[in-house]
Formats: structure tokens, C-alpha cells, sequence
């Protein structure tokens, strides 16, 4: 989402409170090798990663923001940031040991695109870390979900609430190897690997 960055954090600090924030920790501490941030956003997930565990960290998001420069700048590590699109990432093929995105796929224009290119610029057996809202499993929730969305894409900068991003996740070939779900099942995370 690209909401203003005020506003973004104030409205995902309860949700960061109550367990986002734990989960973000429990998944990126298996962050490692040459590494890709899709969707740098505010940078919430700059001060969690372990700069001993990277060779390189690339952070990638439509218009870089000025506080994620700042946030980089403070952490002295092997950052470098770059401004492209998930659905045309501007790198080699299997160049990046981890992957990571977390609360971006819910309004990448075309998702299964972008999550052919995640797999394509990881390397064989390399992890793809993630952590997305998705369709809940509860028949009441998902009409809710399902009435609401087509307002909150337009007021959210296209953030869908009803996309299955852990299922199309499998269906580019990822295998996934551990999840983690939060708020009856609406935010998922987890670790999936390239290859079998």
C-alpha cells in the first residue's frame, strides 16, 4: 500500500502490536546470503534483518521513501536500494539466496507475474520469506472481505483484501515449508523454497 507514511503506520500499529511485529522477527532472522526486499514500504523490516547473516541486501519498491534512506543509513550494513516493479524485477536470473516481501502482493498489479520473476531471481533452493493479508477461511469474513474490497483498492492505492497469495505462492512452484497465521487466518506468513 502506499498510503502516506503517517497514516500507514498509525492505521497497522495494532495489528503490529499484536503479533505482526512477532511475526516479522520469527521469519526474518532466517534471512541470509544476497538478499531482495520487495516493497521496502516505511522500512519496518530494516532494523529486524541481521547484517552478519547478509553478503548484500537489495531493497526494491515503486518510489524509494526518504525515512527508509534514513533507516539504512543508521544501520551501516550492505544496503543498496533500487526503484522497480515486482512484475519486472531488474536482475539476473537466480542471483539472490533470500527473497522476502511482506504486505505487498495484495496490490502488485499483476501477482502471479511478479511471483514468476520472485522465482526466477532466486537461486536453486534459495527462501522466499513472506508475510501477506489474504482471504480468511470463514464463510462470514470472506463476504465481508469480498463486499468491501472493490471500496478499500480505491482508497487503499489498489490493496486487495481478497487475493489467496499463499496458494499462488505454490502455484509458481514454491514449495512452502512453514507457515504462520495471525488474526483468524487473515495474515499469513511464512518460509516456501525453490525446488523440491
Amino acid at each position: 500500500m502506499n498510503f502516506p507514511t503517517r497514516i500507514y503506520d498509525i492505521f497497522m500499529y495494532p495489528f503490529e502490536k499484536l503479533r505482526l511485529n512477532r511475526m516479522r522477527r520469527n521469519l526474518l532472522k532466517h534471512v541470509k546470503g544476497e538478499v531482495l526486499e520487495i516493497g521496502t514500504g516505511t522500512g519496518v523490516n530494516i532494523n529486524m534483518l541481521a547484517c552478519e547473516s547478509m553478503t548484500s541486501y537489495v531493497g526494491l519498491d515503486l518510489k524509494i521513501k526518504p525515512e527508509v534512506l534514513q533507516k539504512i543509513q543508521k544501520r551501516g550494513c550492505p544496503f543498496k536500494l533500487v526503484e522497480g516493479s515486482a512484475v519486472d524485477l531488474p536482475f539476473e536470473d537466480q542471483q539472490f539466496d533470500t527473497v522476502v516481501f511482506t504486505l505487498v502482493f495484495c496490490s502488485v498489479s499483476e501477482p502471479m507475474k511478479g511471483l514468476k520473476e520472485v522465482y526466477r531471481v532466486l537461486k536453486p533452493g534459495g527462501r522466499l520469506i513472506f508475510i501477506e493479508h489474504v482471504m480468511p477461511n470463514q464463510p462470514f469474513l470472506q463476504n465481508v472481505f469480498k463486499r468491501i474490497s472493490p471500496y478499500w483498492e480505491k482508497f487503499a492505492d489498489n490493496c486487495h483484501l481478497d487475493r489467496h497469495t499463499q496458494l499462488d505462492i505454490e502455484k509458481v512452484g514454491f514449495r512452502i515449508c512453514r507457515r504462520e497465521f495471525s488474526f483468524h487466518q487473515v495474515f499469513v506468513g511464512g518460509i516456501a523454497k525453490k525446488g523440491k
